[in-house]
């Protein structure tokens, strides 16, 4: 990589921060106007024009001095002057001349031979960098079709010659909109962003306004670090040209044309609410989303340049406020998703629940059953299994018997099983094991060193359709802690830490998302909420399976069922 090559790649790096930088300065001392403020800093860097919709007194032509401000070229001794050329502003009425706005006619080449008109344009529109046309909609035909070349073409026929016209950016403003039947549609069509500027609304920003003092536009030391050049301006067109349109922002942007459309054709849809954009209008829109992905330091399109269209696409009051809604809902609609199985989370809940049931609540033939793990001697372990041949007497919960299945299996330390039925007893492998039910105690001896040992069974029963009916009776009980475990180690905590890695992948995703997204300079913030609408649909997938599978737990969780049944 050269030396030049290595300067403009870290120019390019460091490009979003230095944008912030200028739009700080800019706003300074404009309260409430952030967002004209910086769509006409995006629109003179794309080289388009921008329209203001609003009341006289809301600072529209302020804003357009501050873009005049974000160029070194309009300083002199480091303060801003927009008086030595370079920038025009005219408040037009309908008595508005050419001469005006395009400069007076040359009238000693009237008089030559042969005559010639042209003008002495310098000072006006047709040698500005950066112009402001307030009241617009109130000049005659005359001068409105004189800009259409200019906006759109960039040249000025001045007598028999074609002049190229310098024009960087260009505002206009008005507190109307352009009247229907007027000839105002193809110069209305050249304003690409349309951008409504209110009064002041918040309270505090309000009596900044009306009870500060007048002052200039103070400059800051390091200003000219972060102030743009028209040279550079012009040097970034072609790379704004080649950022990508990926294809999430082409399928918004052919919602966006079906969504107007199919409003056009509903029959309630009045004749003069027709949403109407040209093809001419979609190229330079792209543009200003290639250019806003441009200054954000992207080589690329992104969804959240794609909310900038909402200022693009309407034509009357009402349209205003629709087209933000517009994208807004097509966006939450293509918003950025996190791609996980929440079906399988779902199924190993559905599995667990199964489990539980086959696990602390089966039942066969109306027959109660026994099933204990009993801990001896804190190694050796007796399990009280069910059987289907041997029938004993064992009381329920209300004192009644109740015929219950079962045998025993005692599991050594060495591993070895050994099984003993009723009052029977067994000998194996220098064990004997007997069953006292009466006593519900079980006792074994070693013939090796002829010692006894044994331990109590806690026997419990399981009534109706399986059904706990006094679950908190048995929260000591061995055999119930044995389940439990069982249930928690192989299903629960597996199922737990599966959602707790999805709610962490999506959240560090969210998160990596968000710092993106609302980092973009030319977008509001709301709109990264709708964007990341589909993240958050997956978060409340997985916090509504996390609360499923906690009541699932609680169904065998010894008192929390009970109190929680209570």
């Amino acid at each position: 990589m050269s030396k030049i090559e290595e300067k403009a790649s870290v120019e390019r790096k460091n490009l979003p921060e230095r944008i912030r930088n200028l739009l700080s300065y800019l706003k300074r001392g404009l309260y409430g106007k952030d967002e004209a403020v910086r769509l006409a800093l995006l629109s003179a860097v794309a080289g388009e024009s921008i329209f203001f919709l609003g009341l006289p007194g809301t600072a529209k032509s302020m804003i357009s001095r501050r873009i005049a401000a974000a160029f070194s070229d309009f300083y002199r001794d480091g303060v801003p002057d927009t008086e030595n050329g370079g920038y025009f502003e005219y408040l037009m009425n309908e008595f508005s001349t050419p001469d005006e706005i395009c400069g007076p006619v040359d009238l000693s080449a009237l008089n030559e031979k042969p005559s010639r008109y042209i003008r002495h344009t310098a000072g006006y529109l047709p040698s500005a960098k950066v112009a402001f046309l307030d009241e617009i909609w109130k000049s005659g035909p005359a001068i409105l079709n004189t800009l259409l070349t200019i906006v759109n073409e960039r040249i000025f026929h001045n007598g028999n010659k074609i002049e190229r016209v310098p024009l960087v950016s260009l505002a206009a403003a008005s507190n109307e909109l352009p009247e229907k039947n007027r000839g105002l549609e193809a110069l209305w069509d050249r304003f690409i962003l349309r951008v409504p500027v209110n009064p002041v609304s918040n309270e505090e920003d309000f009596f900044k306004v009306v009870d500060g003092r007048e002052r200039k536009h103070e400059v800051p030391a390091g200003t000219a670090s972060f102030l743009l050049s028209f040279s550079e301006v012009e040097s970034w067109q072609s790379e704004i040209d080649r950022i990508e349109l990926g294809p999430e922002v082409k399928k918004v942007i052919t919602s966006v044309r079906k969504e107007l459309a199919l409003r056009n054709s509903d029959k309630d849809h009045g004749e003069d609410e027709t949403y109407y954009v040209s093809d001419r209008r979609w190229k330079k829109i792209v543009r200003i989303l290639k250019t806003s992905a441009f200054l954000n330091g992207r080589d690329s399109v992104g969804l959240m340049d794609c909310p900038l269209i909402g200022y693009c696409i309407w034509n009357t009051a009402k349209q205003c406020e629709e087209s933000s809604e517009i994208i807004g809902e097509i966006l939450r609609q293509y918003g950025e998703a996190f791609y996980f199985d929440i079906n399988e989370i779902n199924e190993m809940i559905k599995n667990f629940h199964d489990s539980i049931l086959k696990l602390f609540y089966k039942q066969e033939d109306d027959r109660f059953e026994v099933e204990k793990v009993l801990m001896a001697d804190g190694s050796e372990t007796c399990e009280l299994v069910r059987s289907v041949n041997l029938p004993v007497a064992v009381p329920d919960f209300y004192g009644r018997n109740r015929r219950a299945y079962y045998n025993i299996r005692f599991i050594a330390p060495n591993g070895d099983y050994y099984s003993v039925e009723k009052n029977r007893l067994a000998e194996r492998g220098g064990l004997s094991l007997k069953l006292d039910i009466p006593a519900q105690k079980l006792s074994w001896i070693n013939s090796s060193n002829n010692v006894t040992q044994e331990c109590s069974i806690k026997f419990r029963t399981i009534k109706g359709k399986g059904l706990i009916k006094n679950p908190e009776v048995f929260e000591n009980s061995v055999s119930f802690d044995f389940r439990r475990k069982k249930a928690d180690t192989q299903w629960y905590e597996k199922i737990l830490a599966a959602i707790n890695s999805s709610l962490k992948e999506v959240c560090d995703f969210k998160a990596a998302q968000s710092r993106s997204f609302r980092q973009n300079i030319f977008a509001e913030e709301h709109f990264c909420d709708l964007i990341l609408a589909p993240v958050n649909d997956s978060l409340k997938q997985l916090e509504d399976a996390g609360i499923r599978l906690k009541k699932e737990r609680k169904l065998y969780a010894g008192r929390e069922a009970a109190d929680e049944k209570q």
